[in-house]
């Protein structure tokens, strides 16, 4: 991995290839910010024993926790409802725990019968995951009692998600088909399933009555969350998963660009229609330059992802995950590397659309989609580390980044100003769970952490998506 220490400059002009809007860029800071075992110390400690929460403190004085998860695998995303946080024991394991929010400390944990529990989705009680190999599981949240499990096929490289009384999940069948499916939230009972090209990008949304998904070639689907049947499906080329907001759907695409004789790869942001499924522009906006989308065997990442499939058995991905999709469409070719896989997914509210895309962030005014303020994070010399930043969690008036150079990172959202940060000496992955004045976080070696935030917002973002579909 690369060096943790970084230096943040504003973005040149070549970086986004079609605006050249005057915008003020915004810094932020990378690789500042230790952790320590006591306020003001410039030690950073050793963890304790495993499941065992100790007490720490960045270089301001902020406290927190951490804990180390046994067997030192990457995390996915927690959720962090009612006072506990849920969270998988990472890429490999057969392990799934909850833990005290102010303590850490653990309440209960349970053994699944495969490995590679995803990020958890709690809704009124209810915590659902699935196992990369090949399980869903619904528990208690109070418990952790098994309310149903269902074994579907092998890989599962995506989340589920739910909403009431339904869990939405996408699952390969032994005929090379892969489906999206419902199924009853408190008995497994399957409600209707559709076919579906392939997997689908991080998870299943869901919003105004419709379950909406990209699939890992690029293909966006909307489908009527009570019938299953689907509304339209069109390939628009899509690099994340989707946010419905108000009759749009909004992607992150990729494009094929030819200017002044060279050709190159980008990506932007565009939105098409609820009902027809139409493009709203002939090309995306805000593009950049996006090398990370082409696959790279020689990269740093492509070979930690291989050695992570490795370390579960996988010479090379089962056909039934259908990679050849995801290595030509998204720059990954391993089981690792899809299953943690988080993409430049733009957030949408009323105040605009906050994207990131590699190591940018940005916020787009919602009806123009001109760069409001913009910043990057830019290594010297160094080679960059393709897409660095995950996508935030959004409070009411800040981000919370994290980075694959070990950075948790708050702005201002109205502004991008930097409001504080950290860094943990570890990569982090996926994207950080906010709720209950904590930020909750996994590192790739199986370090989980949580740190006050002093954001008074109540709602927060308590699990990937912001909520149980994933939609804010």
């Amino acid at each position: 991995m690369q060096d943790p220490q970084a230096r943040i400059e504003g973005l040149g002009k070549d970086d986004f290839i079609d605006d050249v809007a005057q915008i003020e860029v915004r810094e932020i800071s990378s690789g500042k910010g230790h952790i320590s075992a006591s306020p003001g110390s410039d030690r950073r400690g050793s963890l304790g024993r495993d499941l065992e929460p100790d007490i720490i403190y960045d270089a301001s004085g902020r406290p927190g926790w951490r804990v180390r998860i046994p067997g030192s695998r990457p995390l996915a995303t927690p959720a962090v409802v009612g006072g506990r946080v849920f969270i998988g024991g990472g890429f490999g394991s057969h392990e799934f725990y909850a833990l005290d929010l102010e303590t850490g400390r653990l309440l209960w944990s349970l053994k699944t019968k495969d490995d590679g529990p995803t990020a958890a989705t709690v809704v009124d009680g209810f915590v659902a995951f699935n196992t990369e190999s090949c399980t869903v599981y619904v528990v208690e949240a109070e418990t952790g009692r098994s309310v149903w499990e269902r074994w579907l096929g092998d890989p599962l490289l995506a989340q589920p998600a739910l909403d009431g009384s339904s869990l939405f999940m996408v699952y390969p069948d032994n005929k090379g088909r892969h489906w999206l499916a419902a199924f009853d939230l408190r008995t497994g009972t399957e409600q209707w399933k559709a076919e579906i090209v392939a997997d689908v990008i991080t998870a299943p949304i869901l919003a105004d009555g419709g379950v909406y998904a990209a699939t890992i070639d690029g293909t966006v689907y909307h489908i009527d969350r009570e019938t299953g049947q689907p509304h339209w499906a069109i390939n628009h080329q899509a690099t994340s998963a989707p946010w419905v907001r108000a009759g749009k759907v909004y992607l992150s695409l990729r494009e094929e660009e030819k200017q002044e004789g060279e050709s190159f790869t980008v990506e932007g942001v565009d939105t098409v229609d609820l009902e027809a499924g139409a493009r709203g522009s002939q090309r995306a906006h805000a593009r950049r330059k996006a090398d990370y989308l082409k696959f790279d065997s020689g990269s740093w990442a492509a070979r930690a992802y291989q050695a992570f499939d490795g370390s579960v058995g996988f010479a090379s991905a089962p056909l039934s995950a259908k990679l050849h999709f995801a290595k030509a469409h998204l720059g990954h070719a391993t089981v690792a590397s899809m299953w943690s896989y988080q993409g430049s997914r733009p957030e949408v509210f009323d105040d605009g659309i906050f994207s990131v895309m590699g190591d940018a962030v940005q916020r787009l005014d919602l009806g123009t989609r001109k760069p409001l303020w913009r910043s990057r994070l830019k290594f010297g010399d160094k080679e960059r580390l393709g897409r660095v930043l995950s996508p935030p969690a959004v409070t009411a008036s800040r981000l919370y980044l994290v980075s694959a150079l070990g950075d948790l990172i708050a702005l201002d959202r109205s502004s991008g100003d930097e409001l504080w940060s950290l860094n943990v000496g570890s990569e982090i992955l996926s994207q950080a769970a906010v709720a209950e004045g904590k930020v909750v976080f996994g590192t790739v070696q199986g370090d989980l952490y949580a740190f006050e935030t002093g954001d008074a917002d109540p709602r927060g973002w308590p699990m990937w998506g912001g909520g149980p579909g994933h939609n804010g």
